[in-house]
Order: C-alpha cells, then sequence, then structure tokens
C-alpha cells in the first residue's frame, strides 16, 4: 500500500540532475556552522572527505548526487571538520535504502539532522518508522517535509500517539506522511488538546479529521484551546461531527468581538449562532461582507422576493452578487415552480447563482421556452429595471 511513493518520488535522471543542481547552487546559503562535535571528530581530516570519488567509492552514492554535496560543502571548513559525521549519516541513509535523490536533499537542506549524534537521534527514528512498515522513500520524505525533534522528549511521544490511533502500521505511516507538521507540534500542548475534545465526546477519526487540517490551534495553550471548544459547544454543534473541527476553525479565524458583532446582526433577520457559523466554515470570507451589504441581500430576499430568513443559510453566494442579479435570477426560479415546470426540490438555492449567464439561460430559460415562450422577455426585462416579475 506504501509501495505507490516510491514511484512518486523518484525522479527522471534528467529531472534528478536539474533539482540536484540548483541544490547546490543554493548551498551557500544552506550548510550553516555545525554544533561542538564529541572529542573523536573535532581532529581536521584531510580535503578529499568530500571529492566526488570519495562519496562515490566509500559512501555509495552516484555521480550526480556526489558532485552536489561536493559542491555544497566545497570551500567550507566547517564540514570539513565535522566530515566524520556527515559521512556517518550518508552511509546511514544508504544503508537503509535511500535513494540519491533523498540523500542529496537531506544533506544539504536539513542540517538539524547533524546537531546531536546521529547514532543516538537520526537512526533509532528511522528504525522505527521502518519497523512500522514504512518504504524507505516515504521515510525519507518524512524527514524531509520535519525532520522531527529530539528522540525520547518529542518524537517518541508523538509517535506513540498516533500508534494508538490505528490499527496496523500501514495507517499509521501513512497518517505520519500526510501530517508530518503534527511531527512538529508540542507533544505536551497536542496531547492535552487531545485530552479535551476527548472529553466533549470527539471519537478518534473526527480527531484525525483534524489533525487532517494541520492547524496551528491543535498546538495552542490549552486554556485558549479550551475557550474555543467552549464557544463551538455553545453553539450546540455535535461533537462527533466535522462540523465541530471547522466551527472551531472558524472561530480561531476571526477575533471574537468581531464574530459576536455579526451574530447580533443576523440575529435580527431570525438567524442563530449555529446557522452563522455554517456559512462561515463553507464561506469564510463572509465575514469580510459589509452590514449595509448584509442588509441589502436579506431584504431583497425577504421583502421583495418573498422567502424566508434562513434561505439565504443554503446559499452565501447572494452577498457576492448585485440586487438585479438576485432578483432576476429567482423571479425566475419562482416563475417556473409556480408553473409546474420544475420542482421546488429539484435545485439547491445555490445553483441559480453559480452558473454563467450563458449556462443559466441554457438550463432555466431556453430550455423551457416551448411551455413559457414569454419567459425569456420577462428575465431580460428585470435584468435590466431590477423590478420582480411573478407568474400570472
Amino acid at each position: 500500500m506504501l509501495r505507490f511513493t516510491c514511484k512518486k518520488f523518484l525522479l527522471p535522471n534528467r529531472i534528478l540532475r536539474h533539482t540536484l543542481k540548483n541544490l547546490a547552487s543554493c548551498s551557500s546559503t544552506l550548510i550553516r556552522e555545525a554544533p561542538t562535535p564529541d572529542s573523536t571528530a573535532t581532529q581536521e581530516p584531510k580535503d578529499e572527505n568530500f571529492t566526488v570519488s570519495y562519496l562515490m567509492e566509500s559512501c555509495g552514492l552516484g555521480p550526480e548526487a556526489a558532485k552536489c554535496i561536493h559542491l555544497g560543502f566545497s570551500g567550507k571548513p566547517e564540514a570539513q571538520r565535522f566530515a566524520d559525521r556527515w559521512k556517518y549519516v550518508i552511509k546511514l541513509f544508504r544503508h537503509f535504502g535511500f535513494h540519491d535523490y533523498h540523500i542529496a536533499r537531506l544533506v544539504l537542506k536539513q542540517l538539524q539532522l547533524f546537531s546531536s549524534a546521529p547514532d543516538k537521534e537520526l537512526k533509532p527514528k528511522i528504525e522505527l518508522l521502518v519497523s512500522l512498515g514504512a518504504h524507505p522513500t516515504t521515510v525519507a520524505e518524512i524527514l524531509l517535509n520535519f525532520p522531527c525533534g529530539h528522540l525520547q522528549d518529542h518524537f517518541l511521544p508523538l509517535v506513540d500517539f498516533l500508534v494508538k490511533m490505528h490499527s496496523n502500521g500501514e495507517e499509521l505511516v501513512e497518517t505520519v506522511m500526510s501530517f508530518c507538521r503534527t511531527l512538529s507540534f508540542d507533544p505536551q500542548a497536542f496531547l492535552a488538546n487531545v485530552a479535551v475534545l476527548r472529553e466533549v465526546g470527539m471519537p478518534d477519526n473526527i480527531v484525525l479529521y483534524f489533525m487532517r487540517k494541520e492547524h496551528h490551534i491543535l498546538d495552542e495553550n490549552s486554556i485558549l484551546f479550551k475557550k474555543i471548544v467552549d464557544e463551538v459547544k455553545i453553539m450546540r454543534i455535535d461533537p462527533q461531527s466535522c462540523d465541530f473541527v471547522d466551527g472551531m476553525l472558524a472561530i480561531s479565524a476571526i477575533s471574537t468581538e468581531t464574530y459576536k458583532q455579526k451574530s447580533r446582526f443576523f440575529k435580527k433577520w431570525g438567524w442563530s449562532d449555529a446557522e452563522l457559523l455554517k456559512v462561515l466554515i463553507e464561506h469564510p470570507k463572509f465575514l469580510d461582507v459589509t452590514e449595509k451589504k448584509i442588509d441589502e441581500v436579506m431584504d431583497c430576499f425577504v421583502n421583495t422576493l418573498g422567502f424566508k430568513p434562513l434561505c439565504v443559510v443554503q446559499c452565501p453566494l447572494a452577498f457576492t452578487c448585485s440586487r438585479k442579479k438576485l432578483i432576476s435570477r429567482f423571479c425566475v426560479a419562482k416563475f417556473l415552480w409556480a408553473k409546474g415546470v420544475i420542482n421546488v426540490d429539484s435545485y439547491k438555492m445555490s445553483s441559480f447563482l453559480e452558473t454563467s449567464e450563458h449556462l443559466f439561460l441554457k438550463r432555466f430559460v431556453t430550455k423551457h421556452k416551448e411551455n413559457v415562450p414569454e419567459l425569456f422577455d420577462l428575465y431580460s426585462l428585470c435584468k435590466e429595471d431590477g423590478k420582480p416579475f411573478y407568474a400570472s
């Protein structure tokens, strides 16, 4: 199941050469001073440590990867000084079957991998992921996306949590691959926040849905996180549904004062907090709509077209349309409903707004010209003057 990643990331030689060339050209900005090494690694080796031939013969790299790393380390005394550590890591990657493409990228981009003894930090992480069923290509991509924190304090607690959430290793590795950012979270804050979600009755599959969003609030201070949870609970949204997660994301994206102001404004039109939140979840930019525009659209729907206030919940797109467009298109809809040409339940409210003018005419006007030949003229006049028309 995981083998597909190998095909996904193993690139043709032409693309590989181009990628490695780009990596080499920017390596001067990627190579920084390495941490103080162990006493056994402080002796300055000879210059041949990172020659192309040495990297090919001693580390088993192909010519393109070897040339890339050689260019990246050329003229870098700190790289020469700590050569044993770098060579160990390159050989480690080769031992676990990493492709040259990934080895070059990891060596030149993820310097965090060399910040401590590789055999005590990096090697156990790779072994753990491999033991769970991860293909070498998948492991390399995980390390490229996020090299992971300290083994005992960071990496293991998060992986342990993910293991408990999955019935088999393949699902776990897919989760880690999909949610690499989760491995950058503070384990204490993350696990405390997950505990809050479980306290309100959120099942594991919805927690995983939350993780799939890779949202920063999962890594927030637990007090702030609980406050957001409580605000969504007040709206009576089921914590066993994805709507609860989406509600939390919507609340976290806006200030409390802004939300309260919008909420008060919509309540005068008969909306509840849950209905407002539903619109915000589907259309976050809805918060940018001015109160004047909201009043205009609600007045058009309720007083001009005769719809119930909550009909607009099904059609948030209405708040981006002009008054003439709303009146002309929904007059067509009501005309066809009144004549019995189309069924009221056959179309969503948004169907009459989200299509282009050409498709709207084709689908709702010219299509029915035999049954209602006057409709085209009525619609055209309404578009011009903005005055509604009704079926006689």
